[in-house]
């Protein structure tokens, strides 16, 4: 009798010690949260709200072309009677390419000369020395090779989400990046395949060369507010939430009203003001007025 006394009597405190212990969160309630294992490098547990910028992006393709490519043309009709450059030439401005001589029975003419219009890399010829041409007839084509352009294309969900004239990174095979804007976008799509087309620039860079296939990273949906990486948030009862720490390091669940997902971080639409501090590491044993250990922050 006594035996089953005592085992009753064993039995009300254990179920009253787990009560208390899971009304108080595990037993954590008041006690200092230890390091977790997830912490980062600085071993740091609470972060601090900021205003910062976040960007969603797709990537384009394409190769880059010279940033001015001019196609010399005879200004009149005769014969080629001088060519003065060769493929691969470079030119300055004004510097002569070729002359035109015009004969016909009983009048002579003043040669033509035609000069360069750019200054560049002679890149083709269509010309022979003594050939006949006629007025309008390419003859010599120049490249620039003080910048590129790139010409590349992009859906229609996504043409409208980027802006003329923004800054966008370009990497070529070997690991290279450069930076270029974007220039232009065509009015229309292409309406078989629902494509616009897009215009870059980039500026001459030791090793980017004229044909090299560019990936260019192209910023879309940015936004600017305060970003909390998505893994921190705890959901309750269809709602979102925030552990935050107050000046006495305990903490407290701040509801939360999320927007877009840039990465692992989203967009604090409101609830958030710069300046307060967040767990930034959380186990899920978190309960309201845990204190934080002033040593692990």
């Amino acid at each position: 009798m006594n035996i089953n006394k005592s085992l009753i009597v064993m039995s009300i405190f254990f179920l009253f010690t787990g009560l208390l212990y899971a009304q108080q969160g595990g037993g954590v309630r008041g006690k200092p949260l230890s390091r977790s294992s997830k912490a980062g490098s600085s071993g740091s547990l609470i972060s601090e709200t900021v205003i910062s910028v976040r960007a969603n992006s797709i990537s384009v393709a394409g190769r880059l072309e010279p940033e001015s490519r001019i196609i010399h043309k005879s200004s009149v009709s005769g014969y080629i009677g001088e060519l003065y450059v060769n493929i691969g030439d470079f030119v300055q401005t004004g510097d002569h390419l070729f002359r035109i001589d015009r004969i016909e029975v009983g009048q002579s003419f003043k040669p033509v000369y035609v000069d360069s219009r750019i200054t560049g890399i002679v890149s083709e010829i269509n010309i022979q020395i003594y050939s006949d041409t006629s007025a309008g007839s390419p003859a010599v084509t120049i490249i620039s090779k003080d910048g590129y352009l790139v010409e590349a294309v992009i859906s229609d969900k996504d043409a409208f989400k980027i802006n003329i004239g923004q800054t966008v990174i370009g990497n070529n095979p070997d690991g290279l990046s450069v930076s270029g804007t974007l220039i232009g976008r065509s009015q229309e799509p292409d309406y078989n395949t629902g494509l616009f087309s897009l215009s870059f620039k980039f500026p001459k860079k030791s090793g980017f060369y004229i044909g090299s296939f560019i990936l260019i990273n192209l910023p879309t949906d940015q936004k600017k507010g305060i970003f909390i990486n998505r893994d921190l948030l705890v959901r309750k009862y269809g709602k979102y939430f925030l552990w935050l720490v107050n000046d006495e390091d305990k903490i407290t669940a701040r509801e939360v009203e999320t927007g877009a997902v840039f990465g692992d971080d989203i967009h604090i639409v409101s609830g958030l003001v710069p300046g307060e501090r967040y767990l930034s590491v959380i186990t899920g044993k978190e309960t309201e007025g845990m204190v934080i250990k002033r040593g692990n922050n």
